[in-house]
C-alpha cells in the first residue's frame, strides 16, 4: 500500500494547544501508514496567533503531492480552502465552522462542558457567575453559549457587566480581566474563562493583589493543559481532548 502524506496548516506548529492537535493528527496518520506535513503560516517571531491576525498565506503548499489538508484555527482564510478543493484536495477544519468552502470540520463539543462547570459553581452557591473570553474565536464563542445556557437553565439571567473579552487566549488577556474586575469592585463571585492560560493570567494578577482565590473568586477554565496543574490553589478547568480531535 502506498504512504500517503496530510498537510497541515497551523499558525504556530508546537505548543500546548497547536502542537497537541498536530500530535493527534500524526498519530492517527502513523496509525494507517501514512504521514504528515505541518506548515507554520505565521511568519517567523511572530508573538501570538491572536495578535498576528489571520496571515496572509496564499501559497499552495505542495498540493500535488497530499493526499488531504488539515486546516487549523487561524492557519489561512476560508477562501484558502476553497482554493484548494477546487484543485481536488480533500480539506478538513479543526475548530472552527468551514461553512463557505464546504469541508468537513471536526469540533469539540464547548457548550456541554461549560454548561457544567456553571452549574457546578450553581451548586456551591454562586449566582454572579461572570465569563471571560476571546470571542473572536468560534470555539469561544461556543463556551459563551454554553456559559448562557448553564445560567438561564438555573433561571439566573445573564448580566452583560459580567461578560468580558480577553483580547487573546494567552496570560495577558486573563490578566487584563483581573484588572477590570478588581476596578469594579469584584462584581463576581465565580468567572468561567475560555481558556487556561487566560485563568492562568487572572489568578496571578489576582493573587498578586491580595485576593485569597478562591474565596474572594471561585476560577474555572478550559483545555485541562499540563501548566494548570501546577497551580496553587489547584485550577478547575474543562478537559478538552485535543488529541482525539486531531
Amino acid at each position: 500500500m502506498t504512504s500517503r502524506t496530510f498537510g497541515i496548516l497551523s499558525p504556530f506548529v508546537g505548543g500546548d494547544y497547536y502542537g497537541a492537535i498536530i500530535e493527534g493528527v500524526n498519530a492517527a496518520a502513523v496509525a494507517g501508514g501514512d504521514r504528515v506535513m505541518a506548515v507554520q503560516t505565521l511568519d517567523p517571531g511572530s508573538h501570538s496567533a491572536d495578535r498576528s491576525g489571520l496571515p496572509a498565506f496564499a501559497r499552495p503548499v505542495a498540493q500535488g503531492l497530499l493526499s488531504g489538508l488539515v486546516v487549523l484555527p487561524g492557519a489561512v482564510p476560508e477562501s484558502y480552502a476553497v482554493e484548494a478543493r477546487r484543485a481536488g484536495l480533500p480539506v478538513v477544519f479543526v475548530a472552527q465552522e468551514a461553512v463557505e468552502s464546504g469541508a468537513s470540520a471536526v469540533l469539540a463539543d464547548n457548550r456541554s462542558g461549560v454548561r457544567a462547570a456553571v452549574a457546578h459553581l450553581i451548586e456551591h452557591g454562586h449566582e454572579r457567575i461572570a465569563f471571560a473570553g476571546y470571542l473572536a474565536h468560534f470555539d469561544l464563542r461556543e463556551r459563551h453559549e454554553g456559559y448562557r445556557e448553564g445560567l438561564l437553565a438555573h433561571g439566573i439571567t445573564p448580566r452583560a457587566d459580567l461578560l468580558f473579552d480577553t483580547g487573546d487566549n494567552h496570560e495577558s488577556g486573563g490578566a487584563a480581566v483581573a484588572d477590570t474586575l478588581i476596578r469594579s469592585g469584584m462584581p463576581a463571585t465565580a468567572i468561567v474563562l475560555g481558556t487556561d492560560r487566560n485563568a492562568i493570567g487572572l489568578i496571578d494578577r489576582m493573587t498578586a493583589a491580595g485576593y485569597d482565590l478562591p474565596r474572594e473568586l471561585a476560577v474555572v477554565g478550559f483545555d485541562d493543559i499540563a501548566d494548570a496543574s501546577y497551580l496553587r490553589p489547584a485550577l478547575s478547568s474543562v478537559r478538552q481532548p485535543l488529541d482525539r480531535v486531531g
